[in-house]
């Protein structure tokens, strides 16, 4: 969540920045500047959490949404263990890529 707040917070301050400056903000600026992010709005918005055949399914039909043929992927958030992120990252390659 740090690295969302990070984001979020800058964000603002750019919305902010563009204001002072007399700047008309950007569409995709409108409509969500300063919106809080949480964990739902990560969630649904702009990560895939969940288990192997949660993920494969959210890729797979992202995929076919954008036409993306290819996707990075970020196990390392935050303050989460080598040995964690060591193994997330194991577990995408043995079961995640081989059916994506």
């Amino acid at each position: 969540m740090s690295y969302f707040k990070t984001i979020a917070d800058m964000r603002v301050d750019y919305t902010e920045w563009l204001t002072r400056r007399g700047d008309e903000l950007p569409a995709r600026l409108k409509t969500a500047a300063g919106a809080i992010v949480n964990f739902e709005t990560i969630c649904s918005r702009h990560a895939v959490v969940g288990d192997s055949e949660a993920t494969v399914h959210a890729l797979k039909e992202l995929g076919q949404k954008t036409g993306a043929t290819h996707f990075l992927t970020w196990h390392n958030i935050g303050s989460v263990p080598h040995a964690v992120v060591k193994e997330s990252m194991e577990q995408f390659a043995r079961e995640v890529m081989p059916q994506l």
